[in-house]
């Protein structure tokens, strides 16, 4: 059964997904995306994923994104995970209430869903845009609420070759 992309406050518990096939399926709804031989975006020489995810470079967001329909492992960026799910500056309610930030998570890794779909087979990499709060300063400046980020969603190779997905800001 796959979830409304407008209920975001409850998603269904899927079964067992199996394992993604070799050709790099993304989405258990089938969706073919093709895996980048080259390197992760933010991956540097001589460090993998697992150790980025330890150090906090990386935010593992597999859990969530499982019920949502991806088969492979994701990853937020660091900045996109501070930009759209961990909202500090001037909402401190907002960073105390839970069920926010995992709705904003939710959002996050539906428009990936929707970018991933409209991928071609042939692509590794899907863009999307999404809104972020400005913060004082940014409204002072520019007298915006909010602004529209571009982010990307990234299939490559994982520390042991098996494919993995990155969602990074694209500019």
């Amino acid at each position: 059964m796959e979830s409304s992309d407008s209920a975001i406050d409850e998603v269904p518990s899927l079964p067992e997904l199996p394992a993604p096939p070799a050709c790099g399926c993304a989405l258990s709804m089938g969706t073919a995306f093709r895996i980048s031989v080259e390197s992760d975006a933010p991956r540097q020489a001589g460090r993998g994923r697992a150790e980025m995810i330890k150090n906090g470079e990386l935010v593992d967001v597999s859990s969530y994104a499982s019920p949502v329909g991806f088969v492979l492992p994701v990853a937020l960026t660091r900045d996109v995970w501070n930009a759209f799910v961990e909202i500090r500056d001037n909402f401190p309610l907002m960073e105390r209430d839970l069920r926010a930030r995992e709705r904003r998570l939710l959002e996050i890794l539906l428009e990936a869903r929707r970018a991933v779909r409209k991928a071609g087979s042939s692509d590794s990499e899907a863009r999307f845009h999404l809104y972020r709060l400005t913060n004082k300063n940014e409204r002072a400046a520019i007298e915006r609420l909010a602004i529209r980020i571009g982010l990307l969603v990234h299939c490559g190779p994982g520390d042991h070759a098996e494919p993995v997905l990155t969602i990074r800001c694209s500019e």
